[in-house]
């Protein structure tokens, strides 16, 4: 488990909600999770998940756990990908190679 600080922002893997970690306590073999805000919530640290900071890492996250992505995201995430060159990877010829190192020298 990756140290969990106040300001952190938290997934409750349970119920696919976002919160900002005001406090995080240890009461023997149990640790909880306090959140700010309105309400104040506690959770159990095994259901949360501690949020990236980058938004790409943050994307894949909420996809491998199947949560709400918004427009915004998706459309972030497919520009992203749009803006990448793809590479092509030819076969090792190793006549070519030997040109290559020769022409080098």
């Amino acid at each position: 488990m990756e140290n969990i600080i106040k300001g952190d922002k938290v997934l409750n893997s349970k119920t696919n909600v976002e919160y900002v970690v005001d406090i995080v306590e240890t009461h023997g073999d149990v640790t909880v999770v306090f959140t700010e805000g309105h309400q104040t919530t506690c959770h159990p640290i095994s259901d949360i998940i501690k949020i990236p900071k980058s938004w790409l890492a943050n994307f894949l996250l909420k996809k491998i756990n199947k949560s709400v992505i918004d427009n915004f995201e998706e459309k972030k995430f497919d520009e992203s990908l749009r803006k990448l060159e793809l590479v092509k990877i030819k076969k090792f010829d190793p006549i070519q190679f030997e040109k290559m190192i020769k022409e080098q020298d």
